[in-house]
């Protein structure tokens, strides 16, 4: 087993790599291994098959928390940039096998990755509140009384986004505690409030279930994207501002395709 230690934009991400003479072990006990090792990150990437076939393998996405992630745009854009580093040419695009379909990875030059992915048939989740605004919005009551209006979007992992003027002021943290008890989302949503720039850039602050805040986040990245096109703010070509960098993010809404195009660092191998 190898556990190596990448960064997209500060969003940490951990992959642990499993070869056919490796014993089996949980994802529990790996999950403990992190916690005793003192590692910090965002979200760690299972690789099984990595080792022994370049051609073929599949990954499984974990939170912070221990809980599973169906999508880790952040978390592929790393992946590519391992693959790079083992396999030297990577040259062509990559099929990776994820819970909800696939990613398609590539290297773009010598700093930037790309991740494709098709987006699940159904982008919205039955157990939504009713009321909504002309915008296509919901209403959510939270513990102290007040109300948020957000769009949902479902990627793979489910996000809602808040389209707001001073998102550096709004209680980012609070509001994303507050949904993870809602009973419209059992299993938790990742919460995007995004401030738009113009109709090709836009600046975000991302709360990640089973993370918190975090300094990035390619998949809230897409469905802000998304959510800012139907209501008509953004172009289909947008780059998205977080604290340390920028992601460009590309939605073919005819083909129901998303790319991801961003920089990811190695920060060394951590266990062997």
């Amino acid at each position: 087993m190898k556990i190596n230690k990448y960064s997209a934009l500060g969003n940490d991400i951990v992959l642990v790599e499993f070869s056919k003479n490796d014993l089996i072990i949980d994802n529990s006990a790996i999950h403990k291994l992190l916690i005793q090792k003192n590692i910090k990150y965002d979200q760690w990437i299972l690789i099984k098959g990595l080792i022994d076939n370049q051609n073929h393998f599949e990954v499984t996405i974990f939170n912070q928390d221990g809980s599973t992630a169906e999508n880790c745009m952040n978390g592929a854009l790393c992946l590519t940039k391992h693959l790079e580093n083992i396999f030297k040419n990577l040259n062509e695009e990559l099929s990776i096998k994820t819970v909800f379909g696939q990613w398609k990875i590539k290297p773009v030059n010598e700093e930037k990755y790309s991740v494709r992915m098709k987006l699940p048939t159904n982008k919205r989740l039955d157990n939504l509140p009713k009321e909504t605004n002309n915008l296509g919005q919901y209403r959510v009551a939270l513990s102290n009384n007040n109300n948020i209006d957000f769009s949902f979007i479902n990627i793979g992992n489910p996000h809602a986004v808040i389209f707001s003027e001073d998102i550096a002021s709004d209680p980012l943290i609070l509001w994303g505690d507050d949904l993870q008890q809602s009973k419209y989302f059992p299993n938790g949503v990742n919460l995007s409030l995004a401030s738009i720039k113009n109709k090709e850039a836009m600046h975000m602050r991302i709360y990640e279930r089973g993370v918190g805040e975090t300094m990035a986040c390619g998949s809230g990245a897409c469905a802000a994207v998304m959510a800012g096109i139907e209501q008509g703010y953004l172009n289909h070509k947008v780059s998205v501002i977080f604290k340390n960098g920028t992601l460009n993010v590309s939605y073919n809404q005819y083909n129901n395709i998303i790319e991801v195009i961003g920089s990811a660092n190695y920060l060394g191998e951590i266990y062997t």
